[in-house]
């Protein structure tokens, strides 16, 4: 399996070799190119969910990842989720069970275990992992690099006035002592975060190359797609029907990673996307016309991109439906989730409930089971946004800079 640029000018280099640029050089973004066939980890017998996400990563990135690696990064996917039959059609899978009770804790460990292992290696060569995040994003990559036992130094670029969650994380493993979380607070916030972790890419401080790890690189969506392959081989149990996976609303990165996992053989009949609606409505359940009306999912430019690739290769029409959720629905979805013995839904999970009724409702009943992942745990943060919850401090940034990378050099520099 090899990685090449959204942008198309650019001839594809392996899986390793994208991880460790982490953005293509025209601007773009990488995605898969070639073949690859995870039938083999789709119908292994029997399979459990940490044998499927081993048996899906030696079948996509073979070159990159053996059988003992596989193993390993099977195993930083724990715990496993939890699973709640919501009726005959609605299957709730919990993913909200790891150190930041999100499901960016599977991503963030995917892209931790990437990192090399190799103690004894000079540290002044190893990578320097950098990411742009907030919230629990943030808080996932500082949990997963924390309990990695990968001996690198992870830098966090985030908005300038620091960071809240971080203080739920696990403590830094004290046998692993090269373990570290740095802070860098960038002007102009987040946006200006991002834009720095790009201009990173390729780049080499004081012979350390510093390696990119924000929510669009190619270790973090592989471990989205992963954890795909592992939900299937739990929602497919007892089911002789169709599987439809729904999505909340704005989540370009997590359906791209779920057209890629079809695209690769994974038996999915669908994908429900919920839109965003401020009231409820007839009539708004319709398929995916194409890229020409990416713009009415809410994406943001980064999962646009990756989307509108995709779109162009695959006809869309019929995987891709979009649902109108709108918060007043997807509240009593909720409620009648709980009262049924279910778990508490974050705001976008509930969203994908309601959107999910909706397709029930529109005909996929009777006939498909809808997989509705919970994303995080609302009692975590501020209801699941990424908000603080109350009496959540505030960690401050190690250093404050201008969004430039001569500003990130001399910080980098004096905090190393």
């Amino acid at each position: 399996m090899n990685f090449a640029s959204t942008r198309g000018g650019l001839p594809p280099r392996p899986f390793l070799e994208a991880v460790l640029r982490g953005y293509p050089e025209d601007g773009g973004l990488f995605l898969p190119s070639g073949d690859a066939d995870l039938r083999p980890a789709v119908y292994a017998p029997s399979a459990s969910f940490a044998e499927a996400v081993a048996l899906a990563a030696g079948a996509l990135f073979p070159e990159s990842i053996d059988p003992v690696m596989a193993g390993d990064l099977a195993d930083s996917f724990a715990p496993e989720p939890l699973s709640f039959a919501y009726g005959p059609d609605i299957l709730v899978l919990d993913l909200a069970r790891g150190p930041t009770a999100s499901a960016a804790d599977y991503g963030a460990a995917f892209a931790a275990a990437m990192l090399p292992r190799n103690a004894a290696a000079d540290p002044a060569s190893r990578p320097l992992p950098v990411a742009a995040a907030s919230g629990r994003d943030a808080a996932a990559l500082a949990a997963a690099f924390r309990r990695s036992g990968a001996p690198s130094t992870l830098v966090l670029l985030c908005p300038e006035e620091g960071l809240f969650s971080l203080d739920r994380c696990p403590p830094r493993d004290p046998s692993n002592a090269e373990a570290r979380v740095l802070i860098v607070g960038v002007k102009g916030g987040l946006d200006a975060a991002r834009g720095l972790e790009r201009a990173a890419s390729g780049l080499v401080l004081r012979d350390r190359p510093l390696l990119p790890m924000g929510a669009g690189t190619p270790a973090r969506l592989a471990g989205r797609a992963l954890l795909l392959v592992g939900l299937f081989s739990l929602a497919r149990s007892g089911v002789s029907g169709d599987l439809i996976v729904a999505a909340p609303p704005s989540d370009g990165f997590g359906l791209a990673t779920g057209l890629w996992d079809w695209s690769w053989g994974l038996p999915v009949s669908a994908f429900v996307s919920a839109r965003l609606s401020q009231t409820a409505r007839a009539g708004g359940f319709a398929a995916f016309g194409g890229a020409g009306e990416l713009a009415g999912f809410g994406f943001d430019a980064e999962g646009e991109e990756l989307l509108g690739r995709f779109a162009r290769d695959y006809p869309l029409g019929s995987l891709v439906v979009l649902a109108d959720a709108d918060p007043e629905t997807a509240a009593r979805e909720s409620a009648a989730l709980v009262a049924a013995g279910g778990p508490a839904l974050d705001r976008g999970s509930s969203l994908a409930l309601a959107a999910s009724r909706r397709a029930l409702e529109a005909g996929y009943s009777g006939h498909a089971r809808i997989v509705v992942p919970r994303f995080a745990d609302p009692a975590w943060d501020g209801e699941g946004s990424g908000a603080p919850s109350a009496g959540a401090r505030l960690v401050r940034p190690d250093a404050v800079i201008a969004p430039t990378m001569a500003d990130l050099e001399s910080a980098l520099r004096g905090l190393l």
